[in-house]
């Protein structure tokens, strides 16, 4: 099960357990913006990590160049996220792609 975030993911897996299932062993969950909670939780989340930091800066620059009086052409921006797999997938090791 993928969900829009990490305490969306948090929440459906009390809910699972709740209902005597089991994560992973019964249903894997993940969730996106690693939030810290998401690497201490039990089971440790699965989750997809934004650049953050990338993002404000990239949105940053663009409204100082508006209001600066200068104009922005349409453009499209490609920052890659990072999926960092833990244990709620059914993953043992706590890995990410990109290490």
């Amino acid at each position: 099960m993928f969900v829009f975030n990490d305490e969306m993911a948090l929440g459906s897996v009390k809910a699972i357990q709740d209902l005597g299932l089991s994560v992973p062993g019964d249903i894997a969950v993940a969730g996106f913006d690693n939030l810290k909670i998401a690497s201490i939780f039990n089971p440790h989340i699965t989750t997809i990590d934004q650049p953050k930091y990338e993002i404000g800066k990239k949105a940053t620059n663009l409204l100082l160049t508006l209001m600066k009086g200068g104009t922005i052409e349409k453009k499209k921006f490609v920052l890659e996220d990072e999926l960092i797999i833990r244990e709620s997938c059914g993953s043992k090791l706590e890995k990410s792609l990109n290490a």
